[in-house]
């Protein structure tokens, strides 16, 4: 299994509405390319968003079409303004069975 976290720091004064990108962004993707998409809030009010894929094949392939989707990059620009320039982080593990 391959797991992508995405993490990123609100604005302060900005949490809720945040949040409220945070959840659009990960419904979109989930209904669009089926993925097992979550989003957390950690107590600094770090937002993540974690997905599983199977392999890095299919991580891959829907990574590719994600980037290239502008349904999903029109959602990405709500949030100018909402997350601290210079927080989102991405990190790709791997499970070790």
């Amino acid at each position: 299994m391959v797991r992508f976290i995405r993490s990123a720091v609100p604005v302060i004064g900005h949490h809720s509405d945040a949040i409220a990108f945070g959840k659009e962004i990960t419904e979109y993707v989930r209904a669009k390319y089926g993925t097992d998409t979550q989003l957390f809030v950690d107590s600094e009010g770090t937002l993540y968003w974690i997905s599983d894929y199977k392999d890095y094949a299919t991580f891959g392939e829907v990574r590719k079409a994600i980037v290239s989707d502008p349904e999903y990059w029109a959602i990405v620009n709500k949030a100018e303004g909402l997350l601290l320039d210079g927080t989102i982080a991405d990190t790709v593990i791997n499970s070790v069975d």
